[in-house]
This record gives structure tokens, C-alpha cells and sequence, in this order.
């Protein structure tokens, strides 16, 4: 292969680009058809100095969650954690070693949990609320997989080239008081409450109560005012369910999320729609004096355009993207609408490609073939049909 590497700097920003092509295509020669974009990449011709205009394709796209762990990815992450670290030195440390050993792995994993740190959904390991306020609870000084290589290293230097145990020792040592004497100073952990304890005195407070500004507790299945726990039931009444009692959302509220709506800011929960079709949607807290309910909080409509038809702000729809006149309960509105995707050249229009229609008249629509990726330059035209006007997609020329 020959290969150039380049660093282009633009606005403080340094940027870098791997040219690589094959000089001699080996087996790759009884492969025609074979390709590989990231060698086939023609080496461009820049020289050192020189300054030129930048073209930039923004790609509008939707980014996929990392998938959760299962038993063998995690097992396979514990085995080769070297592949965790950049750092060349410590990786070489920890490389071959892993966290546990074959024999161990597995156990840990269960012993995570039995205690209630992770629990297992299907072939998934999910990390608990418990498990996560645990981590959020540690000092960052040891949770980094770096610090277990550094040790790795030091074990190493011990074991072969006669390093000092003591100076690991007093190191170590220093490093715990010191973590520890931070920790004594920071009097904002909140104290951690396992799932599996019934002790009243572990309480986790999430807020103040809006109603009587007592403490607003974390409790099993809602989250309460504290002033409801006397036996004369005098407390305010300010509760309210992690769960939606009609299944207008799905999942719980977390503690930290139940934090965000006492302090009147939204959440993002998935949503039901009424087909059963799962959306993430806002949420807020209401209170109407009697009642406290987790309530939706109505999307507002983002206008990509104006309506060629009677000028008004044409807005996103969960299929279309229609003016919005056509919001009146009479159906008065000029019924302008382009959909989201069209049947006739089964294509998926875009609020980027709806935008360029209502301005330029044209946006270019890719679309995915056997042979690889097409674009093609689409239009909008209007037909009329038994006095109604439709708004069609058709490609230019």
C-alpha cells in the first residue's frame, strides 16, 4: 500500500486525513468487483502550505444507542480490557490479563447480580438505578481501567526488574487517604439505598416538597413528601407515581429525574401512541392542588417552510409535513401536505429535503439500490382530482 497522512488546520482546529491505496492488489486482482472504500481512496495531491476551499456535506441521519451488554460481550470486554486503554504502555500491561480470570468472570457477573448493581433482561445485562447511584458515588480517581493497568505495571516492575514494593506501597497508600479526605469534605453524597433494604433511616431525598418545602423522598413506586410518614396522616399529601398508572409512558422515573421536575424542568421519556408505537416525548410535573400527575408536555410544531398555497408556516407531523392551517377542527385549512414517504418512488422525504422543496422547488433524495446508493432530484407538482388538490413528489426531468 502506499499511504500519506495529512493535517489540515482550519479555525484553531486541526484536522487529519489517512490517504491509502494499493500498490500491488494480490489476491484482490481475482476480485474485480471487490471494494473497499477505505483503500480504494485515490491519494489526493495537497502540498505543505498551501491553503484551498473546504466543500462540507452535512448528512442529516438518526445515531443508534450502543447496544447493552449480553453475558459474552461482557465476558469478552473483562477478558481483553487492553482494548479500553490508548496508551500504549499500560495496554501493554494489562494485555493477556483481563479483569478477573476464566475461572472468576462469570461468577462476578452473577455476584453483580445478586446485589443488585445489574440485572438481567432476556440475554441483556441492564445496570439498576441502585447500581448506577453506586458508581455515581465513587470517587473518579478508581473507577478509571487505567489505574488498574498502572498497577498491572508496577506488579510487573516488582516481579521483574527488582522495583521497590515499599514505594508501591506508600504510593497506594497515599492515594487511599487522599481520596478518603476528599470524600469526608464533600457533603453532597447522597446516601445510596440498596433495593433489598427496609431500613427507614436510608432514605434518599430527591428535593423540597412545593406544597410545605419539607423533603421529598424516593419511596417504593413513587416519591413522597416526608411529611406523610406521621401516623396521624397530617402530611401535605405531595406524591406523585414512577410509573404511569394508564401507560402514557413507558419505564420509571429515576431519582434524578424525579429531581429535574421538583426543580420545573422536563424529562424524556418514551411515549405511547395510541396505535402502540413508542416516541420520546417531554414530561413535567402537575400539581393541581389535589392531584400531582406527570403530564406531557405539548411538542411544539418547528415550522421547515412556508405554505405555497396560503403562506402560512408549514410544520413537521408524525407522517407529513403539512401547512398549518390544516390544524382547524373545522378542516378549513388549505390542506397543503407533502409525506413523509412516497409509495409511487418509495422514498423517505426528510424535514432537510421538505425545507428545500418549499424554497428551491427541488431537493435531491438518496436512495439505496442493489448496485449501491442512487440520488435523484425530486420536484413537487399539484394535481387536481374531483376538486381536490393533491401534492405529488416527481422526479426532475
Amino acid at each position: 500500500y502506499e499511504e500519506v497522512k495529512y493535517e489540515f488546520w482550519c479555525e484553531d482546529i486541526t484536522y487529519t486525513l489517512t490517504a491509502k491505496h494499493p500498490k500491488q492488489l494480490g489476491w484482490r486482482r481475482y476480485r474485480p468487483h471487490y471494494s473497499d472504500d477505505k483503500d480504494e481512496a485515490v491519494i489526493p495531491d495537497y502540498n505543505e502550505g498551501s491553503t484551498f476551499d473546504a466543500v462540507v456535506d452535512i448528512k442529516e441521519c438518526t445515531t443508534q444507542p450502543p447496544h447493552h451488554f449480553t453475558d459474552k460481550t461482557l465476558l469478552s470486554v473483562m477478558e481483553n480490557i487492553d482494548n479500553r486503554i490508548d496508551d500504549s504502555e499500560l495496554k501493554s500491561a494489562v494485555k493477556g490479563k483481563g479483569i478477573g480470570t476464566d475461572a472468576t468472570r462469570a461468577s462476578i457477573i452473577e455476584k453483580l447480580i445478586n446485589t443488585k448493581y445489574i440485572e438481567r433482561r432476556k440475554k441483556e445485562l441492564i445496570s439498576t438505578d441502585f447500581g448506577k447511584q453506586f458508581v455515581a458515588s465513587l470517587p473518579r480517581q478508581i473507577l478509571s481501567v487505567e489505574r488498574t493497568a498502572e498497577w498491572e505495571q508496577a506488579f510487573d516492575d516488582i516481579q521483574h526488574n527488582g522495583g521497590s514494593d515499599s514505594g508501591l506501597y506508600e504510593e497506594t497508600k497515599k492515594l487511599v487517604s487522599n481520596i478518603i479526605n476528599y470524600e469526608k469534605s464533600n457533603t453532597e453524597r447522597k446516601k445510596l439505598v440498596n433495593p433489598e433494604s427496609k431500613s427507614k433511616f436510608e432514605t434518599v431525598v430527591v428535593g423540597k416538597c412545593p406544597r410545605c418545602g419539607k423533603d421529598i423522598i424516593e419511596k417504593k413506586g413513587f416519591f413522597g413528601c416526608s411529611s406523610y410518614e406521621s401516623k396521624e396522616n397530617t402530611g401535605c399529601g405531595f406524591s406523585f407515581s414512577a410509573t404511569h398508572r394508564n401507560g402514557w409512558f413507558k419505564g420509571s422515573i429515576t431519582a434524578s429525574q424525579a429531581k429535574k421536575l421538583l426543580n420545573n424542568e422536563n424529562i424524556t421519556l418514551k411515549a405511547v401512541s395510541q396505535d402502540g408505537k413508542e416516541y420520546p416525548a417531554e414530561w413535567k410535573l402537575s400539581d393541581d392542588g389535589v392531584y400531582v400527575n406527570v403530564v406531557k408536555v405539548k411538542a411544539v410544531a418547528r415550522a421547515i417552510g412556508k405554505c405555497p398555497r396560503c403562506g402560512k408556516d408549514v410544520i413537521e407531523k408524525s407522517n407529513s409535513f403539512s401547512c398549518s392551517s390544516y390544524e382547524s377542527k373545522e378542516n378549513t385549512g388549505c390542506g397543503f401536505s407533502i409525506f413523509k414517504h412516497d409509495n409511487k418512488w418509495n422514498v423517505d422525504v426528510t424535514a432537510k429535503n421538505a425545507a428545500e422543496l418549499l424554497k428551491d422547488g427541488v431537493t435531491v433524495i438518496k436512495q439505496k439500490t442493489l448496485n449501491g446508493e442512487k440520488a435523484t432530484k425530486y420536484k413537487i407538482v399539484e394535481n387536481e382530482v374531483n376538486g381536490r388538490k393533491w401534492v405529488n413528489l416527481v422526479p426532475e426531468g
